[in-house]
């Protein structure tokens, strides 16, 4: 993950989540990722509101 730029205290929006199971969308600084619901579980996410 960190070769791709997400590195801690980033922010990063959920652009799509796929149906049954399929990865997440997720936005931040200027591009877009998909990652499969076992990449997403190793990422903590505080809500901003």
């Amino acid at each position: 993950m960190y070769e791709l730029g997400l590195l801690p205290g980033i922010t990063v929006e959920v652009v799509k989540r796929t149906p049954l199971g399929g990865p997440i969308i997720v936005e931040f600084l200027t591009q877009r990722l998909a990652l499969s619901l076992k990449e997403a579980h190793w990422i903590h996410v505080d809500v901003l509101s």
